[in-house]
């Protein structure tokens, strides 16, 4: 995985304008399939800067690029543990 050639320059922009974007206040909780084969799992706290309220990240074993279908008890989870803080 990387970067396409040429997409160097413009990284810099490009993590200016998403640390730029609003920030939400709303209760989230975000999710990583730890078996995706495209797009690493992670730790969440690149999520972390775009939330101002209760902000939860799992990582969710057994469950790649398609989580809801996947592991559709942890997504659930997910959506009641963000019910229960609004």
């Amino acid at each position: 995985m990387g970067e396409a050639p040429g997409a160097v320059p413009y990284a810099e922009l490009e993590r200016r304008r998403l640390l730029d974007q609003p920030k939400s206040s709303a209760p989230t909780v975000t999710l990583d399939g730890k078996a995706d084969g495209v797009t690493p799992w992670t730790d969440g706290s690149g999520y972390a800067p775009h939330y101002l309220g209760f902000w939860a990240h799992h990582v969710v074993p057994g469950a790649g690029r398609k989580l809801p279908h996947e592991r559709p008890e942890a997504f659930i989870a997910a959506v009641l543990e963000v019910h229960g803080m609004s």
